[in-house]
């Protein structure tokens, strides 16, 4: 009984291995294959390039931070404009020490008058400098100077 393509009625008597396509049909299974996957794969980098530019933006941001803050359990009521009105001094900064915003004495939600930009090693100092005592927080000799890059 004579082997045939199993795409078409062409024999594949005379063609070595063990072949279940003729080669014509073998080409045009591979040109499909390669469209097929190269779309796929050209939209899954895009949609990585474009999630990782907006995780990078400033809104991208500001959705994190408020993501974050709901995960500790922290109240968020900084509307993006005004979180962006701390930031935008900083934004794209470079140099030593990394910014990051504070809570007044890392007590009460991030909103306006309760918050600040300010090094995570100052922000630590502050933290190992407080002391709660019958309920009030008081800053024993914090002074950021104090701090040596």
């Amino acid at each position: 009984m004579p082997r045939l393509c199993s795409d078409c009625p062409t024999s594949l008597e005379g063609q070595a291995g063990q072949r279940k396509r003729c080669i014509p049909c073998v080409k045009r299974k591979d040109a499909e294959y390669k469209t097929i996957h190269s779309v796929k794969y050209r939209k899954s980098v895009a949609g990585k390039i474009a999630l990782s530019n907006y995780n990078k933006s400033p809104e991208g941001r500001y959705s994190a931070h408020k993501t974050r803050a709901k995960e500790r359990g922290i109240k968020f009521n900084l509307t993006f404009d005004e979180w962006w009105s701390l930031w935008k001094p900083y934004y794209g900064s470079s140099g030593k020490g990394r910014l990051v915003m504070c809570r007044l004495g890392d007590t009460g939600p991030y909103e306006i008058g309760n918050v600040r930009i300010d090094t995570a090693s100052n922000n630590a100092l502050e933290m190992w400098s407080i002391r709660k005592t019958s309920g009030k927080v008081i800053l024993d000799d914090y002074n950021p100077e104090d701090i040596k890059d």
